[in-house]
């Protein structure tokens, strides 16, 4: 089924499909980043056809359901207003202003604590027990 996204302002259609990703039912991080990836741009991922998406390693049915009947285009609207109502500004980890520490891969020891946290609920003295980082390190990755 192709979609379409609504019409976008040149301001939104670089930041809504963004933030868009960020509530779609089902998806979590790696699936989103692996549909970054993949497409080269979000907004992408909102206009192309489910057989496509389908083609895309690893991302699963009810991603590609949860994309599909995304439609709170009003609500992205609102987060991006207040977002600008506090003088902060969108980036995405692909935008030129990103802090290189936030870059995917920069931080390896950070991937170890997301995936452990991920795994299960852990303790903060967990996690350095696990990792061997100090805990300032940890509070810094968390």
């Amino acid at each position: 089924m192709q979609r379409e996204l609504p019409a976008l302002t040149s301001d939104e259609g670089k930041n809504l499909p963004w933030l868009a990703l960020k509530h779609v039912k089902g998806l979590g991080c790696v699936s989103f980043k692996r549909i970054v990836d993949h497409l080269g741009n979000p907004r992408r991922v909102f206009s192309i056809p489910d057989e496509d998406l389908a083609r895309i390693p690893g991302l699963e049915a009810r991603v590609i359901e949860g994309l599909r009947s995304f439609s709170d285009w009003d609500r992205m609207r609102t987060e991006m207003d207040q977002l600008a109502e506090l003088g902060a500004t969108m980036i995405s980890y692909d935008h030129e202003n990103s802090p290189p520490a936030l870059a995917p891969d920069a931080r390896p020891e950070a991937k170890t604590v997301f995936e452990l946290v991920k795994q299960s609920p852990l303790q903060i003295d967990e996690v350095i027990e696990a990792t061997g980082l100090s805990s300032a390190q940890v509070s810094e990755i968390l």
